[in-house]
């Protein structure tokens, strides 16, 4: 692993900061220790937020001639709290540089340039050093979150334990993480290459060697096949919860799917929309005389002022004849009258204008509806999209009996009715479909669940209760009379889960604080996102292959505990999580050399690998 090296500085004007050894007596013969003959082990000059300080450090050794450690040297490592080995910048300035680049998401040029406001001589490639330092010491902080988790063992009887994966740019290795809900405390964060029942099982055998003796009385996954097992494998005797909200999703799909259909379907009766008319002058001051003659005969509706400035949203079904448009243009932008425009165009120009934004409000209240996004589990384009078509067909057919015919809209009046026709019963089979599913989420989410409190649960789960609810939702769609495709795919997919989702969903209410799904782990994972776009300006999020670990063993900590919590690291930790961090970041820096020399990064390759097929063959023994 390739170390920075700063050049040798020499500040006559830097206080000077001496430390020695220690342990006074030696380990072995307990005679005390000496320091005399002893040279520094450590001395160099350490820029802090303080100022600059000359940090030396001595060692002491046994002098006993007939103890086995004569001569042996003891060093010293109060030093260490000062700066790390191979660095000439404090661990202030490297809890600083961690501080500003993820809490204040200050890139590594904008954090440069503040610590030379502070006095402190460096560079943005150093600044990057010191935050893969801060890392390294944060994911190496393990007793400290061992303590917390003891303190949640001893409150609750027992921890929670949330797990999840996320593949950072939809490809490539997934970063895993074990976390403790109680406490909110990180346990484990892991990249994996490959993200299979054994791998898996094999990190997750680690998380348990690092909780030793601390009892675990349930888990939570989003159902994932590896999660389950893993946490299956290591943790018999606990609770394996399951996701609510990923089960939802699932049951979700044939939903979806025909939600899908029935959208393609409306796009399909509604493509090729007639687009709005160009009109003469001649021709919008025609329809403008029959509009105002029929006027005459209908009274005025004034619409409503509001404090605000804003109209509320109003249903197409409850306008009536034309001011469904004038609400629709009210809400977004005033019509342009002839006055507003009268220093711009002429009254002609103007009326044709008034008429083409006005059919241009029914032309977009349609395609509008066309193109309503779709969320599972319960946000459905197509069948909203249906909706609002009745909604707008109902207006335009208020409209015209109420102002007369009009040719455009009477034209869009009839495309939009037929797709309704056309479409009826596919948005019946969705709607029915989607209110059971909406009385499904109901059920699970206003059963209440026992608080955390260190007592036993209660004798009478709630989980019997709740599931017998279920039972009824599911039987009372099944005995309709008239039952729809879509639910009748919907009771399918719901018997193929019962088996393997209803236990899980259910434990929830069973287990004080286990709760009902990871949304908080998966909105980790999204701020983790936000904060790496927000700092990079870039919308790939594949730093957090390297940085991702740590970024998530720091997202509990407060400001105040960062610099001890670093300081309490030992070197040997340090040094591991700073090799793992090389091993992650060596794929992204292969490829950059890849690209600027294949021949060489390939050979390169051949040369270590046939290196490794040599050494293992020293070291195995000969055949017989």
């Amino acid at each position: 692993m390739a170390v920075g090296r700063r050049p040798k500085r020499h500040n006559l004007e830097a206080e000077r900061m001496t430390f020695t050894a220690e342990l006074e007596h030696c380990i072995v013969c307990g005679q005390p220790l000496s320091s005399a003959g002893c040279a520094a082990h450590s001395a160099k000059n350490v820029q802090t937020l303080d100022g600059e300080f000359y940090v030396v450090a001595y060692s002491r050794r046994c002098l006993t001639t007939g103890c086995s450690h004569f001569g042996q040297h003891y060093h010293a490592a109060g030093h260490l709290k000062i700066s790390l080995p191979y660095s000439t910048y404090g661990l202030d300035v490297v809890a600083y540089v961690g501080i500003q680049r993820e809490r204040h998401h200050k890139q590594f040029i904008e954090i440069e340039a503040d610590l030379n406001e502070r006095g402190i001589d460096i560079n943005d490639k150093s600044v990057g050093r010191l935050y893969r330092q801060f890392l390294a010491l944060v994911s190496g902080a393990w007793p400290q979150r061992r303590a917390r988790l003891k303190q949640a063992a001893r409150q609750y009887g027992g921890l929670v334990l949330a797990v999840d994966g996320l593949a950072p740019d939809g490809e490539g290795p997934q970063l895993y993480v074990m976390w403790e809900v109680l406490s909110g405390t990180p346990i484990s964060g892991v990249l994996l290459d490959k993200a299979d029942t054994p791998h898996v099982t094999a990190w997750m055998r680690k998380c348990k060697e690092l909780l030793d003796d601390l009892p675990v009385d349930a888990t939570m996954c989003d159902g994932q096949d590896a999660l389950l097992a893993g946490l299956k494998a290591n943790w018999k005797e606990a609770r394996h919860g399951l996701c609510q909200s990923h089960y939802s999703n699932n049951l979700a799909k044939p939903i979806e799917e025909d939600d899908r259909v029935l959208k393609k379907e409306l796009q399909e009766q509604l493509a090729r929309l007639q687009g709005v008319p160009n009109l003469t002058p001649e021709e919008a001051g025609t329809r403008v005389e029959s509009l105002l003659a029929t006027s005459e005969t209908v009274p005025e509706e004034p619409i409503p002022d509001h404090e605000d400035g804003h109209s509320p949203p109003v249903s197409p079904a409850k306008c009536q004849g034309s001011r469904f448009a004038d609400l629709l243009f009210a809400q977004a932008t005033p019509p342009m009258s002839v006055e507003t425009l009268g220093g711009q165009l002429s009254k002609d120009q103007a009326e044709v204008v008034q008429w083409e934004r006005y059919y241009g409000y029914y032309r977009r209240a349609i395609r509008d509806a066309l193109t309503r996004p779709s969320r599972r589990p319960f946000q459905y384009g197509g069948l909203q999209g249906h909706d609002q078509l009745v909604g707008i067909n109902q207006a335009l057919l208020v409209r015209q009996a109420r102002w007369g015919a009009d040719p455009y809209l009477d034209g869009l009046q009839r495309r939009v009715q037929t797709a309704i026709a056309a479409t009826k019963t596919q948005a019946e089979d969705v709607s029915q479909a989607k209110d059971c599913l909406v009385e499904v989420e109901r059920c699970l989410e206003q059963t209440p669940l026992t608080a955390r409190t260190g007592q036993a649960a209660p004798s009478l789960p709630c989980s019997q209760a709740v599931e017998q609810r279920l039972e009824q939702i599911f039987g009372d769609l099944a005995q309709r009379a008239a039952l729809g495709l879509t639910a009748q795919r919907l009771l399918e997919k719901q018997r193929r889960m019962a088996k393997d989702w209803l236990p899980g969903i259910l434990h929830c209410y069973d287990v004080p604080g286990l709760p009902r799904h990871n949304l908080k782990l998966e909105g980790l994972f999204g701020t983790l996102r936000r904060n790496e776009r927000r700092v990079s300006g870039r919308k790939e999020t594949s730093p957090l292959r390297v940085f991702g670990p740590g970024e998530l063993m720091f997202t509990t900590l407060k400001e105040e505990e960062v610099l001890p919590w670093l300081q309490s690291v030992p070197v040997e930790v340090y040094w591991a999580q700073r090799r793992q961090q090389e091993e992650r970041e060596e794929p992204r820096r292969w490829l950059r050399r890849l690209r600027h020399d294949p021949v060489q990064a390939l050979a390169q390759v051949d040369q270590q690998f046939y290196a490794v097929i040599k050494e293992r063959s020293r070291s195995s023994p000969d055949p017989p």
